[in-house]
């Protein structure tokens, strides 16, 4: 039996800020990593979009 560590592996290059559009309004912001996509008004918005 082989084992598998539970940790994630290290990603193959930094992250960096980087200018993208959020998803849900379009509007642009400073995003600190590649899964940050949502900007944070609508992050703090509640209910349904």
């Amino acid at each position: 039996m082989t084992y598998r560590s539970k940790l994630k592996p290290e990603p193959d290059r930094r992250s960096e800020p980087k200018l993208r559009k959020c998803l849900k309004c379009g509007k642009e912001f400073i995003s600190e990593h590649v899964g940050e996509r949502i900007c944070p008004t609508c992050k703090g918005r509640k209910g349904l979009y």
